[in-house]
Protein backbone atom coordinates (compact mmCIF):
# COMPACT_ATOMS: atom_id res chain seq x y z
CA UNK A 1 0.00 0.00 0.00
CA UNK A 2 1.29 3.40 -1.15
CA UNK A 3 1.25 5.66 1.88
CA UNK A 4 0.59 9.20 0.58
CA UNK A 5 -0.13 10.62 4.02
CA UNK A 6 2.81 10.91 6.62
CA UNK A 7 2.74 12.26 10.26
CA UNK A 8 4.95 14.89 11.02
CA UNK A 9 6.54 15.32 14.83
CA UNK A 10 6.60 19.34 14.93
CA UNK A 11 7.94 22.00 17.97
CA UNK A 12 5.27 23.30 19.70
CA UNK A 13 5.57 25.80 22.30
CA UNK A 14 2.99 25.72 25.48
CA UNK A 15 1.84 22.22 25.23
CA UNK A 16 2.81 19.98 28.11
CA UNK A 17 5.34 17.58 25.76
CA UNK A 18 6.71 20.33 23.56
CA UNK A 19 5.27 18.43 20.53
CA UNK A 20 2.46 18.43 18.29
CA UNK A 21 1.97 15.93 15.55
CA UNK A 22 0.47 16.92 11.95
CA UNK A 23 -0.38 14.67 8.78
CA UNK A 24 0.70 15.92 5.51
CA UNK A 25 0.51 14.72 1.90
CA UNK A 26 3.18 14.05 0.47
CA UNK A 27 2.16 14.59 -2.97
CA UNK A 28 1.54 18.38 -2.50
CA UNK A 29 3.60 18.88 1.23
CA UNK A 30 0.48 20.25 2.67
CA UNK A 31 -0.50 19.52 5.99
CA UNK A 32 -4.49 19.02 6.71
CA UNK A 33 -6.07 21.15 8.29
CA UNK A 34 -5.94 19.16 12.11
CA UNK A 35 -3.16 18.79 14.77
CA UNK A 36 -2.83 16.18 16.87
CA UNK A 37 -1.22 16.12 20.85
CA UNK A 38 -0.47 12.27 20.70
CA UNK A 39 1.21 10.41 18.06
CA UNK A 40 -1.08 7.65 18.04
CA UNK A 41 -3.87 9.73 17.30
CA UNK A 42 -2.22 10.99 14.72
CA UNK A 43 -0.92 7.40 13.00
CA UNK A 44 -4.26 5.79 13.65
CA UNK A 45 -6.12 9.23 11.82
CA UNK A 46 -3.46 8.72 8.83
CA UNK A 47 -3.43 5.01 8.73
CA UNK A 48 -7.43 5.31 7.78
CA UNK A 49 -6.70 8.46 5.37
CA UNK A 50 -4.18 6.45 3.17
CA UNK A 51 -6.41 3.14 3.63
CA UNK A 52 -9.45 5.19 2.18
CA UNK A 53 -7.42 6.21 -0.40
CA UNK A 54 -6.25 3.07 -1.85
CA UNK A 55 -9.82 1.38 -1.28
CA UNK A 56 -12.23 4.18 -2.60
CA UNK A 57 -15.36 1.93 -1.93
CA UNK A 58 -14.74 2.06 1.58
CA UNK A 59 -15.29 5.75 1.86
CA UNK A 60 -18.94 6.68 2.82
CA UNK A 61 -21.07 9.29 1.60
Amino acid sequence: MEEVFIVQKKPANGVLNGFYYRIVDVRTGQAINQNFLQAVQAETHCHELNKQLNCPEQIEA
